[in-house]
């Protein structure tokens, strides 16, 4: 994580940013994983229910729900790291 002053303790404001650029970027691929699971989803009302489009379509959720669970972690510590200056305890 980022490097700490005389005590050891990471600089709040290196924390922050840090944690903002990680939440930006878990952001995109939520972003990225959603559009994919809807054009899936459209493809495949669009065509017959074939076994190997359904399956695209199952991966796609579950990279989409993977994608929000990293995006909602990221959110909590940014959050936790902006109101407190470190991050969490461990869950």
């Amino acid at each position: 994580m980022a490097d700490g002053g005389a005590r050891g303790k990471p600089d709040p404001r290196e924390l922050q940013l840090l944690w903002e650029s990680k939440l930006v970027e878990a952001h995109k691929r939520y972003q990225q994983a959603a559009d994919n699971f809807r054009k899936l989803s459209r493809d495949l009302d669009q065509s017959s229910m074939a076994q190997d489009a359904t399956e695209a379509v199952m991966k796609a959720l579950w990279d989409e729900l993977a994608a929000l669970r990293e995006y909602r972690k990221a959110s909590r510590v940014f959050t936790w790291v902006t109101l407190h200056g470190e991050e969490p305890p461990e869950e």
